[in-house]
């Protein structure tokens, strides 16, 4: 790498590897137990599964709350392929991170054929995923409702995707975490993540400006269901067992979406905050509740709830030093035989601006 590339990735580079580092450190240390990795696995998965749908629903503004499709895709297609036909778990990662895309692509055609947007869209995802949990748990090939284990095999490593050990998990998502957080700072650098702004703040006019909505939302669309395909592929090597209910349920799609409101929607850093802000909240939410069962359920819905409604830009907005501009003072009288202001012009984003030029 050059010493111009690297000042370009700096940004994205430096903050996510000084961060993994200190994770790993924490994790690892003399008397931590290994509840604490399995839960830092369990944050800095969701962290990365978050940043997938950011691309999508942050970027493009098309809020997904069925993304558990794509991640059952990914899960099923590694765990089927492999316990049936013996095929090597990173084939069929990457089998099911292409049917994802697939299926990815062919909502987003479909969406844009019926003119489904808004909430409309955000139902028919969560349609999707609620048919592919009642298909997958009656189907007999794929399990059913039993679900299907993955044999555990002693001695493997990373050839077979599955380890003895649960430290090179955490080593693995959090290189996938990096990975993907470089992808969206590259995307949000690039014109097509302006175009992709441009749609989330007005289809009509981006549209009319000369933006081929249609091909900029399927791409991000494909990339975002490929790449959490990926997220539900790594679930199933780490626990080696899945089920439907589970990787298909609507928990693990607002587990997705809590992170980016909470962190900054459309953010490149916003996904990573927002993870990093809920794991101590239910942490602690489940040890101050630990006898009253709900009651940290509830505690844990009302500070979500708190901290959107005053950071309505997310954590990252705390750290967005763009200046506010003052509005302009009101219109000085005129003489009557004055002649008036031109009709005034509707402002429009920052995005559509810079799509015009």
């Amino acid at each position: 790498m050059t010493a111009h590339s690297w000042t370009r990735f700096a940004p994205a580079v430096a903050p996510a590897i000084v961060g993994a580092a200190v994770l790993t450190i924490l994790t690892t240390a003399p008397g931590m137990g290994g509840y604490l990795l399995t839960l830092t696995i369990s944050a800095v998965m969701y962290a990365y599964l978050a940043q997938c749908w950011n691309i999508v629903g942050g970027y493009a503004g098309r809020f997904s709350f069925g993304h558990a499709a794509f991640f059952g895709v990914g899960a099923y297609t590694t765990a089927v392929l492999g316990t049936q036909y013996g095929v090597n778990p990173w084939l069929g990662t990457a089998i099911g991170a292409v049917l994802a895309a697939v299926l990815g692509v062919a909502l987003a055609a479909v969406s844009f054929r019926f003119g489904v947007r808004g909430p409309y869209f955000a139902l028919s995802t969560l349609a999707l995923a609620e048919t592919l949990r009642v298909v997958f748990t009656n189907w007999e090939i794929v399990g059913a409702a039993r679900g299907v284990m993955v044999d555990y095999l002693p001695g493997a490593g990373w050839g077979q995707f599955q380890f003895t050990d649960r430290l090179p998990y955490l080593y693995l998502i959090i290189g996938l975490a990096i990975g993907v957080t470089i992808l969206v700072w590259a995307l949000d650098r690039h014109r097509i993540g302006l175009y992709l702004r441009a749609l989330r703040e007005d289809e009509t006019v981006a549209a009319s400006l000369g933006v081929d909505c249609q091909r900029y939302a399927t791409y991000a669309s494909a990339l975002s269901a490929g790449l959490t395909a990926v997220g539900g592929a790594f679930y199933t090597q780490w626990l080696l067992f899945i089920e439907a209910p589970t990787v298909y349920g609507v928990e693990i799609s607002i587990a997705m979406v809590i992170p980016v409101l909470l962190g900054g929607v459309g953010t490149v850093w916003g996904p990573l905050l927002g993870s990093l802000a809920l794991a101590p909240i239910q942490e602690g939410a489940r040890a101050l509740f630990r006898d009253r069962p709900g009651a940290d359920l509830v505690v844990y819905g009302i500070v979500i709830a708190v901290v959107i409604v005053f950071l309505p830009r997310g954590i990252a907005g705390l750290f967005d030093r763009a200046p506010r501009t003052a509005p302009p003072p009101p219109p000085a009288a005129r003489p009557a035989d004055e002649p008036g202001p031109a009709d005034p012009v509707v402002p429009v984003s920052r995005e559509v601006e810079e799509v015009k030029r």
